[in-house]
């Protein structure tokens, strides 16, 4: 696992994983709203970038626990979901 330091660092943000970043990145493809694990985990493969679903999720609790993203609980007309906002 690679941290990486740089600006963040400098503004008083986490420093995060390399794999940590690309998993922002996918979060805020469509804006700050992101979408439910499992269109990460096929956003992710598209992008080349190929973990489990239980390693995806260590991974978004990691960015969650840092502060740089947060699960929120939205109920469409079917049922209740989960999606990421960025912080």
């Amino acid at each position: 696992m690679v941290k990486v330091n740089g600006w963040g660092q400098f503004l008083g943000l986490p420093s995060i994983t390399v794999e940590q970043q690309a998993f922002l990145l996918i979060i805020m493809k469509n804006g700050q709203k992101g979408s439910t694990q499992e269109e990460i985990q096929q956003r992710a493969e598209e992008e080349g970038i190929y973990f489990s679903g239980a390693e995806i999720l260590r991974q978004l609790r990691e960015l969650e626990d840092s502060g740089l993203v947060r699960f929120s609980v939205y109920k469409s007309m079917e049922r209740w979901y989960t999606v990421l906002e960025v912080a």
